[in-house]
């Protein structure tokens, strides 16, 4: 029995295109006539207000409020394009999830996104706010701000590949702040 290679090349079809990211369309509480048509790139600023606390910072509720580019040219720029109730647990959901994504991206050494984006995330927000309950949203605001400020830049040629952990951390910021 004898086997031979033949040897394959990818033909123009078959080549893989470079990852990019696409625009969100999301549909709040279900509805058509509510979408929300924005993307991430959009995004100029998110502030986070809390709106309810029992002294369990992990229960505590707190207003995700998304500012974009198209907000700010309204005669009214401090109308949000969206605002979402989340949870204390979200937001270290979120984090944790962020810093998985960039820890494990890379075999040897990480690209200078992930290295920022681990500076950011590396410890976690309880560890910080313990007995700090008037400080919480601000360390939650300048969180989200700051993976904001890192993942706006992300820009796709055609090309020149994007790291797989800037599409995951854009992935999940996208659902965690549409969802």
């Amino acid at each position: 029995m004898s086997f031979t290679k033949t040897p394959s090349l990818p033909s123009a079809s078959t080549q893989l295109r470079p990852l990019s990211v696409s625009k969100m369309v999301v549909y709040a509480r279900g509805n058509h006539c509510d979408r929300i048509h924005w993307g991430l790139h959009e995004v100029t600023r998110i502030s986070v207000i809390p709106t309810s606390s029992n002294g369990d910072l992990a229960d505590s509720l707190f207003e995700a409020t998304v500012f974009t580019k198209a907000t700010l040219s309204l005669p009214f720029p401090h109308i949000p394009a969206y605002r979402k109730e989340k949870q204390f647990a979200d937001f270290e959901t979120l984090r944790a999830a962020i810093c998985r994504a960039v820890d494990v991206t890379h075999l040897l050494s990480r690209c200078r996104f992930c290295k920022a984006i681990q500076a950011h995330c590396a410890k976690e927000i309880n560890s910080s706010l313990e007995k700090q309950d008037d400080k919480t949203h601000l360390a939650l605001e300048q969180l989200m701000n700051d993976i904001v400020a890192l993942l706006v830049p992300l820009r796709c040629s055609l090309k020149k590949r994007v790291c797989c952990g800037k599409l995951q951390c854009w992935h999940l910021l996208s659902r965690f702040l549409c969802q």
